[in-house]
C-alpha cells in the first residue's frame, strides 16, 4: 500500500515580513501541486487541479475548480513572482 500525503510550504520574503508563495503538495511531486500567492492567482498541475476549491470565509459559500480557474489561474504570474526571488 502506497502512503498517501499531503503539505504546505510558506515562502517568506523576510524584509517585507510576508508571505509570497504557498506552495501545496498533495502526494508525491510533481504529481500533485498548486503554488498560490497570497492575491489568489495560483498555477496547479492536472493532478493538483483536482484538490482545488475554495470556500468563503463568513458566508461559507463554494467555489469549483472550474469557476476559480477563469479568474485566478495565471501560471505567468506565479512565475514572475518565483523568479523575483530565485537568482
Amino acid at each position: 500500500m502506497a502512503a498517501r500525503y499531503a503539505g504546505r510550504l510558506q515562502f517568506w520574503d523576510f524584509e517585507k515580513g510576508e508571505p509570497f508563495l504557498y506552495r501545496y503538495a498533495f502526494g508525491p511531486v510533481p504529481q500533485g501541486g498548486i503554488d498560490l500567492l497570497p492575491d489568489g492567482r495560483f498555477d496547479a498541475n492536472p493532478k493538483g487541479m483536482r484538490y482545488l476549491c475554495y470556500t468563503e470565509q463568513g458566508t461559507l459559500n463554494s467555489y469549483t475548480a472550474e469557476e476559480l480557474v477563469k479568474e485566478f489561474y495565471d501560471p505567468q504570474a506565479v512565475q514572475e513572482v518565483l523568479e523575483k526571488y530565485v537568482k
